[in-house]
């Protein structure tokens, strides 16, 4: 018997995976119509392409506007400062962070943007990491989630930076390690609360064939799963130590 290095779970449900941008503006815009709704958080995972989500919302959304998360940072040095403890100058150890995401805010910034979503009429998106943080009781919470796989890759291929800065040609080693001690981590923690109350999740893996479903169809999912044997995709790659 062959060895399956792509396992997959056959979900047992009704509910519809939307596939592809116009699939997901359709199904977003029933919502945001039928809902009356205002104010719109997606929540991004580490690694999730917000450039491409952005222009998703400027293409099929073009009278709403868009706020991102990353204008609510600290400084890229005030961010290093802070997460050095967890980081240290060591080029393969660190510490697991004890830090939370909303300690990379500058709160003043984050009071200035609710501001600026009063005063903005119509339709607001709230995009990128923490931006739950900035809008806790949105009108649509939408989680954009990322394999862990996937987004080593984008740090080899030098698409993305870690939470903060701009650092997207630094080596992988040293992405990966800030990544592992602190952006994870901090992402993780965020995660487990918000996928409980997200109306929707967005499958960010394949750059040109997002897929959308509910929040409750993916808790579903999950639910089968675990009451099931299943197998993990195999993962094997070299690190600094071997």
């Amino acid at each position: 018997m062959a060895f399956n290095k792509f396992p997959s779970v056959k979900f047992k449900g009704s509910e519809k995976c939307h596939v592809g941008w116009s699939a997901i503006h359709a199904e977003l815009s029933l919502k945001v119509n039928s809902k009356d709704s205002r104010l719109i958080v997606i929540e991004c995972y580490h690694g999730v392409l917000q450039q491409d989500i952005l222009k998703f919302i400027t293409e099929y959304f073009p009278d709403s506007q868009s706020i991102t998360s990353d204008s609510a940072f600290l400084t890229e040095p005030e961010i290093r400062e802070l997460t050095f403890p967890n980081i240290t100058d060591d080029r393969v150890f660190g510490f697991m962070t004890s830090l939370e995401l909303n300690d990379l805010f500058d709160q003043q910034k984050i009071q200035q943007i609710k501001k600026l979503i009063d005063a903005k009429p119509g339709l607001v998106f709230i995009v990128g990491i923490g931006a739950a943080l900035l809008v806790p009781n949105p009108d649509l919470l939408i989680y954009a989630d990322l394999a862990r796989w996937e987004l080593q890759l984008r740090m080899r291929r030098k698409e993305i930076n870690n939470i903060g800065l701009q650092n997207q040609n630094e080596p992988f080693e040293s992405q990966y390690k800030r990544g592992y001690f602190l952006d994870w981590r901090l992402c993780d923690q965020l995660k487990k609360d918000l996928i409980p109350k997200a109306d929707f999740v967005l499958d960010t893996n394949k750059i040109d064939n997002p897929k959308l479903i509910s929040g409750a169809t993916f808790l579903e999912a999950l639910g089968q799963t675990v009451q099931q044997p299943f197998s993990l995709v195999p993962f094997f790659d070299p690190g600094p130590w071997g």
